[in-house]
């Protein structure tokens, strides 16, 4: 050992051949090379009764814990942490920043929580429950807490609060036991102040922009870890709309669902330095591209000419991308799917309670992403591209595998399935995972050759809407559009469509339009879901966004829920009216 340490020495081997790796200090091997080097190993508890018989000169001593599947190293004074779940107590929390109506929450609305960390390790907070119509939730993405002690913790939240009063439930889902998740904390939005109406884009310039987070090829970004960090000098406050080209229907640089996206909304209230956070979805699966230089555009200053869309360029941020296995894929094998949990209704969003579980058997850490294809709603080659279907119901979970052995996994449902006339009451669903974009038959070979996960059909039982979410029966009694609209101008709050009702069914309406279905940019209007409990005159309010191109100002507004779902196409309209505004 002592000879092999020596830099004008060789690798010293133990066994099996006289030359051993380049890079090894001692290598020990068997004969044939298929057996490996077992190192001392106990349990925990044994484990920790050696603490006092160590010293700061057994330093580097290794031994493997059978209880925590896992090795330990001793550091000297203790011994190294398993990569497991982090153990804490909570200690308090609050909820920050201002609240407004029907607005999309910002960086500068979080929860802060502290917690008494008696083992570090990983944890996963997020909503525990919420009700389908307050949209608005924590922003739940695996973490890992490196210190013992007390520590203070930002969770960012993510929606548009509607009503006052709504009730957050602070959960870990790391901690899910016994088909429980804890209920560790509940926050409350006591004041919702009136919806900011801002009618002009801020004016700004670029300063900076940097990467925050681990990129690897090959692993989808996490929103929580991966964003970007932009810094601009505003000089006249107003919305923003900044990222990549959000305007699907024109031509812009060749842009899929697989590559990386980046962009946040919001309004500049201020004016000086700003600082603001850029999400970033997607994942880069092409290892010719490990370093990019993606552009930052300002998404409000569009020109469109010739089917074409010029967009302002902000300016360019740098993203380095690791080799794949700096962050490698887990092996494992789904070995059973726990029952579904919550109540299904069609028609209705999947709230915090719409999940399910899945027991894993890894074999080897690392990262996984285990997603479903509804198998019900799409077809053969659909289901070949791994198509997610916006508005459909889907079940998803992504993390890291840090030990070998069974694992629970928390599967969180989310999106909307209406049905349609040949839906049956169980729709089913093909568990995977979906870190490849490949077709499902080649996935299915490598599984077999690696061993990696294999695929599980679940059913989910789907009922008819209970009152509270019963659709409402209604006529159009009065329509009439409001703002000012002006070519290649894109919409925002202060454009809307006001629709009169006349409710003779309490229950939920969801008012939709659009100027041109073929159009290449359009607009479009949209109520969401709105809950009436009485009969009578109504009014409701569909707010426009997009940028319109001048071609056709003629909007074509109808009933989503009254209208009649097919499989495989668009709604027929269950009945419509159409309004038209002034192009100035």
């Amino acid at each position: 050992m002592v000879q092999s340490f020596a830099q004008v020495n060789g690798t010293v081997v133990i066994g099996g051949k006289q030359k051993g790796d380049d890079h090894a200090t001692l290598e020990i091997l068997s004969n044939n090379g298929t057996k490996g080097m077992m190192p001392p190993r106990a349990t925990t508890a044994q484990i920790t009764a050696m603490e006092s018989g160590l010293t700061e000169d057994s330093k580097g001593l290794v031994i493997y814990d059978t209880d925590q599947n896992c090795l330990k190293t001793w550091l000297g004074t203790t011994w190294s942490q398993c990569n497991d779940r982090a153990e804490y107590t909570y200690v308090s929390g609050s909820i920050e920043g201002e609240f407004y109506e029907d607005t999309p929450v910002d960086g500068r609305n979080f929860i802060k929580i502290k917690i008494n960390v008696t083992k570090p390790g990983l944890v996963c907070f997020g909503t525990y429950d919420f009700e389908a119509l307050h949209d608005i939730m924590i922003i739940s993405n695996p973490m890992y807490v490196k210190m013992t002690g007390e520590q203070e913790l930002k969770l960012f939240l993510g929606g548009s609060p509607k009503t006052a009063g709504t009730e957050i439930i602070l959960t870990d889902y790391y901690a899910f036991k016994d088909g429980e998740l804890p209920d560790l904390a509940r926050f409350n939005i006591d004041e919702l102040k009136p919806k900011r109406i801002v009618e002009v884009p801020a004016e700004y310039t670029f300063v900076s922009a940097e990467a925050v987070g681990d990129y690897a090829i090959g692993v989808p970004v996490n929103s929580r870890n991966n964003y970007i960090k932009l810094k601009l000098n505003v000089t006249k406050t107003g919305l923003y709309d900044i990222g990549m080209p959000v305007i699907k229907s024109v031509q812009y640089d060749d842009y899929t669902d697989k590559d990386l996206l980046i962009n946040t909304q919001g309004v500049f209230n201020e004016t000086g330095e700003q600082e603001i956070l850029l999400t970033v979805a997607g994942v880069n699966n092409n290892s010719n591209y490990k370093r990019q230089y993606p552009y930052i555009y300002n998404n409000y200053n569009v020109q469109i000419e010739d089917n074409k869309a010029t967009i302002e360029v902000i300016g360019q941020v740098d993203i380095n991308f690791n080799n794949f296995n700096a962050i490698d894929r887990a092996l494992y094998k789904i070995t059973d799917i726990g029952p579904v949990q919550g109540e299904y209704y069609w028609g209705v969003p999947l709230t915090g309670s719409n999940y399910m579980v899945a027991t894993v058997n890894v074999t080897k850490p690392g990262t996984y992403n285990l997603g479903s294809i509804d198998v019900t709603n799409t077809s053969d080659d659909e289901r070949n591209r791994f198509v997610e279907r916006e508005n459909f119901v889907k079940f998803r979970a992504m993390g890291t595998f840090h030990t070998v052995g069974m694992h629970k996994v928390l599967l969180q449902g989310s999106g909307i399935t209406f049905k349609n006339i040949l839906a049956t009451d169980a729709q089913e669903f093909l568990i995977l995972d979906i870190f490849d974009s490949r077709a499902i038959v080649d996935i299915m070979t490598e599984l077999e050759e690696e061993g990696r996960a294999d695929m599980l059909n679940v059913l989910v039982h789907f009922q008819e809407k209970p009152l509270k979410y019963k659709t409402a029966k209604c006529t159009f009694s009065a329509t009439s559009i409001h703002g000012n609209y002006v070519k290649n101008s894109p919409l925002d709050s202060s454009h809307y469509i006001k629709v009169a009702v006349n409710i003779t069914e309490p229950g939920l309406v969801h008012f939709t339009g659009q100027n041109n279905t073929s159009a290449t940019n359009h607009v479009t209007f949209d109520s969401g879901l709105v809950y009436f409990d009485s009969v009578g005159t109504k009014e409701v309010i569909l707010y426009g966004k997009g940028v319109f191109d001048g071609t056709n100002n003629n909007v074509d507004v109808y009933d989503v829920n009254n209208s009649v779902p097919l499989v495989d196409q668009y709604k027929i309209l269950g009945f419509l009216e159409t309004v038209s505004f002034t192009v100035n």
